[in-house]
């Protein structure tokens, strides 16, 4: 994936592991104005569906905003690590990546999204993250690596939970019949989590933003070095502008 943790100077490291826990802190200071403080009337007033002069503005920071606690913990824990990813392997790339999924699930969402529906929350960045580890590591000829890493990702986060039920269920030895099948359960989930791309029961979820996510992450693998440059005319300027 490009350049190593240890073929790039600090300064780049630890300015692109700052930027991933800056954003962090950004989406839990606009949660607890707008969530704790203001019962959402920020995102009630920003928030344009699909199709609109004003969806076509907010749809690309509508990952700044979360339904509820729950909704941010979950997605905060999947931006440090697959961001984290990014940062360790190659930390260049970290925010081309992170702009390209922000404004390329917001703007496909825009274009094909459902009608009369509010997105919110930054699950499509992070599955902009997952695309992108997973594509570079594919591009650089390391497919099982890509399967692993991401087998593994998936599997800890959603699996976790079963298999340590299994191990504290109160025998003072766990058997294998016991612990196998929590472990099945937990291949199982993981495998299941890919269809949070697809259409799914939840009418709530954004599938959309899953799968344009994951696309956006592939795009930024694929072309990186041609986006790149925009991606950092654009942060100049932002910087010109503080």
């Amino acid at each position: 994936m490009g350049q190593g943790f240890l073929q790039v100077p600090f300064g780049i490291w630890y300015s692109q592991a700052k930027l991933l826990l800056e954003f962090t802190a950004v989406l839990w200071i606009i949660a607890i104005v707008d969530i704790g403080c203001l019962n959402q009337s920020i995102f009630r007033t920003l928030a344009q569906p699909p199709r609109t002069l004003g969806g076509f503005f907010y749809l690309p920071i509508s990952c700044l905003f979360h339904i509820d606690w729950r909704h941010l913990v979950s997605n905060t824990t999947y931006l440090l690590i697959f961001g984290g990813v990014i940062v360790f392997r190659d930390p260049s790339q970290f925010l081309m990546v992170t702009l390209v999924s922000a404004f390329g699930v917001g703007w496909a969402t825009w274009l094909v999204g459902r009608n009369r529906t509010a997105y919110l929350g930054s699950s499509g960045v992070v599955f902009g993250y997952l695309g992108f580890i997973t594509a570079r590591s594919i591009l650089e000829k390391d497919a099982i690596g890509a399967v692993v890493l991401a087998w593994l990702l998936f599997s800890f986060f959603f699996g976790q939970k079963d298999f340590v039920s299994a191990l504290d269920s109160g025998d003072t030895a766990v058997g294998i019949d016991k612990v196998v099948p929590n472990i099945n359960r937990a291949i199982w989930k993981a495998g299941k989590t890919f269809w949070l791309i697809l259409p799914g029961e939840n009418p709530q979820m954004s599938w959309e933003g899953h799968l344009f996510g994951l696309a956006s992450g592939v795009l930024a693998a694929q072309y990186g070095n041609v986006l790149k440059p925009w991606v950092n005319q654009f942060a100049a300027w932002v910087q010109q502008s503080r």
